[in-house]
């Protein structure tokens, strides 16, 4: 995923607080077929649901649609939220276990940007999406848990 980092000077970091808690427009891809430890393509594969035949496309666009609106997500391993002032990420590279706390979230849009690809040999399929959600929406969490919802891991 790419993203902007908007910069403010001055009298201009007065709406830092408004730019923040406004909504925010993500594109990514997904991977079905494959979930790793940090819920993108940078950890590792921890469990695999190879397919055997590419999903309908209409199959994956039903599934998202239940996605829009207001949700509760589970915060990934991977990530700088706290528990018992420690981040997430530091129960994780430390192997320890750790209850990861819920968060509210509203997704405004979640729809496929693209074609899907199916890879027979990996048994993985592929697609771009564009997500429009609030502050504090785990992009890399929906894809896993639009995974989910298909019964097959993702990534």
């Amino acid at each position: 995923m790419d993203g902007v980092l908007p910069l403010a000077i001055g009298t201009a970091t007065k709406a830092i607080t408004q730019l923040q808690s406004g909504g925010k427009v993500y594109t990514g891809a997904v991977t079905l077929g494959f979930a790793t430890t940090t819920e993108d393509l940078d950890g590792e594969v921890v469990e695999r649901t190879p397919l055997t035949a590419p999903l309908a496309d209409a199959a994956i666009d039903a599934a998202m649609q239940t996605f829009v609106g207001d949700i509760i997500q589970v915060a990934p391993l991977y990530s700088a939220v706290r528990v018992n002032g420690r981040r997430l990420y530091e129960y994780a590279r430390a192997g320890e276990p750790v209850t990861r706390p819920e968060r509210h979230a509203h997704v405004s849009e979640f729809v496929r940007t693209g074609p899907t690809s199916f890879d027979a040999t990996a048994g993985t399929q592929s697609f771009t999406f564009r997500a429009t959600v609030s502050k504090g929406t785990y992009i890399r969490t929906l894809s896993v848990d639009l995974g989910r919802k298909l019964g097959l891991a993702a990534s």
